[in-house]
């Protein structure tokens, strides 16, 4: 709590309460430890989850779900693509209405979200005909979570409200990576309308492991596109 306060405190308004709570899992450490006896780890210090380190890049988005399309979060790459071994870490957080009536389906808006590793060029035509879509790869894996037995018996893990992992990648294999995220709602364990004022954040930290000016190179790149989360807090002048 004191580390959420204190990341409200430096951005203001500016960040949500799902992208705060998203950014802090995506920054937190299991230290060696296993998941189920630690949950998503120790959470890191102030100043390392407002900054970044040469070699990383972090971009946060923010919103509501938007109930009428997939929603598109690109993975920020440098314009000459990525140079060693690439970690991807991302978590995504939304804050659904529940349903205390319901302990089964007790979450009433989920996500199904896609990993895209390769978007470049066009993806072809299936027959000549029906265009197809760039090959997807598992990313969230339904394992890393703690399903229960009616998680399990629906098959996945949409219904979940926070989604993290971390991934390594040749840097030959990512080509304008991004997540597809589409929306689900349901009341009674039916489908149901779905809402826009449900709101998310997503964190995605990109670590190039030999590229010391990857956050530079991803500031030049995104320049018109990303903005530079800037403190509102002011630091008193002393005399």
């Amino acid at each position: 709590m004191r580390r959420a306060v204190g990341v409200r405190a430096t951005f203001g308004d500016y960040i949500n309460a799902p992208a705060i709570k998203a950014l802090i899992i995506n920054k937190s450490d299991l230290r060696g430890n296993k998941q189920e006896e630690v949950g998503w780890g120790k959470a890191s210090e102030l100043d390392q989850l407002c900054t970044c380190e040469d070699n990383e890049v972090t971009v946060l988005y923010k919103g509501y779900l938007d109930p009428r399309r997939w929603m598109r979060f690109p993975i920020p790459e440098p314009s000459g693509g990525f140079v060693s071994m690439t970690r991807v870490r991302a978590t995504f957080c939304l804050f659904p209405d529940t349903d205390p009536d319901d302990a089964i389906n007790y979450t009433r808006a989920g996500v199904n979200i896609v990993f895209r590793p390769n978007t470049r060029g066009h993806p072809g035509y299936q027959n000549g005909k029906a265009r197809q879509l760039h090959k997807s790869k598992t990313f969230f894996s339904p394992s890393q979570d703690f399903p229960d037995e009616a998680s399990l018996r629906s098959g996945g893990h949409k219904w979940e409200p926070v989604l993290s992992a971390e991934r390594r990648f040749q840097p030959s294999t990512l080509n304008r990576p991004v997540f597809d995220v589409e929306h689900q709602s349901r009341w009674r364990g039916k489908p149901a309308a779905r809402r826009s004022d449900i709101p998310y954040g997503m964190v995605i930290t990109v670590t190039c492991e030999k590229d010391h000016e990857l956050y530079n190179k991803i500031v030049r790149a995104y320049s018109g596109t990303l903005e530079v989360l800037q403190p509102q807090i002011e630091i008193p002048a002393y005399t």
